[in-house]
């Protein structure tokens, strides 16, 4: 009895044995973007709502000068901090909407809305990605580049298990590097 006979024995009736998973080819001559909006909407819509209310807040004290004459100087500059505060978070939380990495040929750029950073291969020294990274602390992909050692980097949390797999494969072919790596779970302790 061979040995997938034996393996066949062992699965239950109308269970067939798996096929071998193979991971599609990457077409490397269109450009691969990763939206931060699937991982970080529900962190952005908090962000938008903390922002939301403070404007909120702001507004209504400024609506409430005429009726405190003694307090105009003090409520009129609350209410600024209020709705500027507020306007900020409204501002940062676009790059939880909007903000995205796109790899193709040329090289890699990050845009989170307000800021970002983009790199050419060529410059690349180094490179690590934590597939499935989720703590902020610990960044889903770090880009060393130039002979200054400049680190560019992606939070954790900001790409899903399967778009930090699909960024170290296409880092592997674009950016292929002996030291390069993936860390073990075990790397992860800070």
């Amino acid at each position: 009895m061979s040995q997938s006979d034996e393996l066949a024995l062992d699965l239950p009736h109308g269970v067939s044995k798996p096929k071998s998973i193979s991971a599609p080819a990457i077409d490397l001559s269109v450009p691969h973007r990763f939206g931060f909006a699937g991982q970080r909407w529900f962190t952005g819509a908090g962000t938008v709502t903390k922002g939301v209310l403070m404007i909120t807040a702001g507004v209504f004290l400024l609506s409430q000068i005429p009726a405190t004459p003694n307090l105009v100087v003090q409520m009129a500059i609350l209410s600024g901090l209020l709705i500027v505060g507020g306007a900020a978070f409204v501002l940062v939380s676009l790059g939880d909407f909007f903000g995205s990495l796109t790899i193709d040929e040329q090289g890699y750029r990050a845009n989170f809305v307000l800021t970002g950073f983009s790199g050419t291969w060529s410059n690349v020294v180094n490179w690590v990605v934590h597939e499935s990274s989720h703590n902020a602390d610990i960044p889903a992909v770090q880009i060393w580049t130039g002979p200054q050692q400049v680190i560019h980097a992606i939070p954790g949390g900001y790409l899903s298990k399967e778009e930090g797999h699909r960024v170290h494969q296409l880092l592997r072919a674009l950016a292929p590097c002996d030291e390069c790596e993936t860390p073990t779970p075990s790397a992860h302790h800070l």
